[in-house]
């Protein structure tokens, strides 16, 4: 696996990592990963991982994490359909049911699991954080989908 930065001009991100497999000489995997380093096009560094550690530092560098930005007025009114009981009762445009059980398995879990479901959802994934993250959590995102469809219609 190799990553790229999204944008060459950028010289701010020009490492790119470049994954191999370390086999040891009986060709037994031994559950660690090569992982070559460069820099713009010079080879700086060689380490060598623990496998789950080495594919989390892939994951993050390909996967960046959502922003706010990208957190539409639907989404907002689809997790909080699903979440925030009172403000089911008033909509009558619901999310579909694959959406709803997405959303509620990103509610009961854990950190590393709502990052996971993050990489096919992302910005499902920072409003279901946003919602449950606090004990005003609801109240946080509510005041959100003011802000943001505020923002798309003016």
């Amino acid at each position: 696996m190799t990553h790229l930065p999204a944008d060459p001009s950028d010289v701010a991100d020009l490492t790119r990592a470049t994954f191999h497999l370390a086999f040891s000489a009986n060709q037994l995997h031994h559950a660690y990963e090569c992982v070559t380093v460069y820099a713009g096009t010079e080879r700086c560094g060689l380490l060598v991982m623990p496998r789950h550690l080495a594919w989390e530092m892939a994951a993050r560098l390909v996967d960046p994490p959502a922003r706010i930005a990208d957190i539409t007025p639907e989404i907002i009114r689809h997790v909080r359909y699903v979440l925030d009981e009172d403000y089911a009762l008033d909509v009558d445009e619901q999310p579909t049911e694959h959406l709803r059980r997405v959303i509620r398995l990103m509610a009961n879990a854990t950190e590393d699991e709502l990052r996971v479901m993050g990489r096919a959802y992302p910005a499902y994934a920072m409003a279901v954080a946003i919602a449950t993250g606090a004990p005003t959590g609801l109240e946080a995102l509510r005041l959100l989908y003011l802000t943001v469809s505020s923002a798309a219609a003016g």
